[in-house]
């Protein structure tokens, strides 16, 4: 039998790409002719930082730091390039690497090696590459190099601190082990960073021998903000703009509720509408239509997100989400109510507990509960004004989401015909809690 290759888009498709006119403005690695609303931020980055790179200087060191979908990445790229454009190239260099690809210390500074022509030789010690890279360096007689380690939390290892050491410090201090007579040129680091926590991973030796550093904080966007960006985009990347502006907010506030503000979420509601789209000229007339389009897509990403965090091959995982949902459902969501609900949760389902005893299942439950935390899906607010009361969880998610993911799951399992059969939630008693729970919260 033969097979016809000739393949053409469908009617529908054809239809739906009506409506955009440039598919690289909905790609999230687009950077946009302008960064909106970020005027203060790339101030402070081209303050003592690029300007001082660009003139052949050394530059205030600098990291990044903001919450996922801030705009940073975009913002230093669309500075980066910028630079390079409007300056000559015969003072600095400028070199992007991004440590979620080279997490490890001897792939980053293979990747700087070869970024600057130098002669990375595989299977030898670290020290010996750093020196293949500072010699180049120094080869270039006196340039100006600027470092963006984008995703920088990512070289933080517990066994093996690549961040601090020798990363860092390596490329804060490049004289180290070298004749100060023979070295010329000068290296700045700009870190980018989600994790609040990046300065706790750097040690104070190294935080001393960068200069500054400089930290320029990328707040969560405003709902008027976003809304603009959104406007912006949708009138750069479709033949012509068909939400309404208030549609275009509805996609803000969603994005706001349900995904922390992350504008990138923006760019993949823009970029799935054209699927949802029975008739472009429709669509644009009705602004109800688009509300709907709108709500169905954010009811997609909502799944796509739960499910990609909430997947585990422990049975247990899945109770333990079971019970998190019962106590969300009834407001007592605190870690040992979630406990309690989890052991009642397996007395029903006729399964083992982990752990030998409370404090065990306690600790069992708190990291799986953490694994949602990390990834924002779950919040800890503090019930009480004491500060030594325990922490109760807030979802950051639909709830009738997550019962419907969760639930089949344990279909799956076999475990939900059983735990349907019975209430195994926990009522809160008002009593102070334990001092672990409060430690471990």
């Amino acid at each position: 039998m033969s097979v016809d290759f000739n393949f053409q888009d469908s009617t529908e498709e054809q239809e739906n790409q009506r409506l955009i006119e440039d598919d690289d403005r909905l790609n999230i690695r687009y950077i946009p002719e302008e960064i909106r609303h970020r005027d203060d931020q790339m101030s402070r980055i081209a303050e003592k930082t690029l300007s001082e790179v660009a003139a052949g200087k050394k530059g205030s060191d600098i990291l990044i730091l903001g919450p996922p979908g801030t705009g940073k990445t975009a913002t230093v790229k669309y500075m980066v390039d910028q630079t390079r454009q409007h300056n000559p190239g015969d003072k600095f260099e400028i070199l992007y690497i991004n440590c979620s690809t080279y997490s490890s210390g001897q792939a980053l500074f293979k990747q700087l090696c070869e970024k600057v022509g130098a002669d990375f030789k595989p299977g030898v010690e670290l020290a010996k590459n750093i020196n293949r890279f500072k010699d180049k360096i120094r080869e270039k007689g006196g340039k100006s190099i600027l470092i963006v380690l984008d995703e920088i939390q990512e070289l933080h290892s517990d066994r093996r601190d690549h961040l601090s050491k020798p990363v860092l410090y390596e490329l804060s201090r490049p004289t180290e082990g070298q004749e100060l007579e023979e070295w010329s040129g000068n290296i700045t680091v700009a870190g980018i960073s989600n994790d609040p926590k990046i300065l706790d991973y750097i040690e104070s030796d190294v935080m001393s021998s960068l200069e500054g550093p400089k930290i320029v904080e990328f707040p969560t966007y405003t709902v008027d903000e976003i809304t603009d960006i959104v406007h912006e985009r949708q009138v750069e990347a479709y033949v012509e703009p068909v939400l309404s502006g208030a549609s275009v907010r509805k996609i803000a506030e969603e994005v706001q509720d349900n995904f922390n503000s992350d504008v990138r979420k923006t760019i993949e509601i823009l970029k799935k509408i054209p699927s949802k789209v029975e008739n472009t000229d429709y669509l644009s007339t009705n602004e109800d239509r688009q509300k709907q389009v709108v709500g169905e897509i954010i009811t997609e990403l909502q799944k796509d997100r739960i499910r990609e965090v909430c997947y585990s091959k422990e049975d247990d995982f899945y109770i333990v989400m079971a019970a998190l949902h019962q106590q969300l459902v009834n407001d007592k969501a605190k870690l040992k109510y979630i406990t309690e609900a989890y052991g009642k949760a397996c007395e029903t389902a006729m399964r083992e507990k982990k752990g030998s005893n409370f404090a065990a299942r306690r600790s069992y439950v708190y990291r799986q509960l953490e694994k949602l935390v990390e990834t924002n899906l779950l919040e800890k607010k503090k019930s009480y004004k004491e500060m030594n009361k325990p922490n109760r969880y807030h979802s950051n998610f639909d709830l009738d989401i997550f019962q419907e993911i969760i639930e089949d799951q344990l279909r799956r399992k076999d475990l939900l015909k059983k735990l349907k059969e019975e209430d195994y939630s926990v009522e809160a008693e008002e009593e102070a809690e334990e001092v672990l729970d409060a430690h471990m919260s």
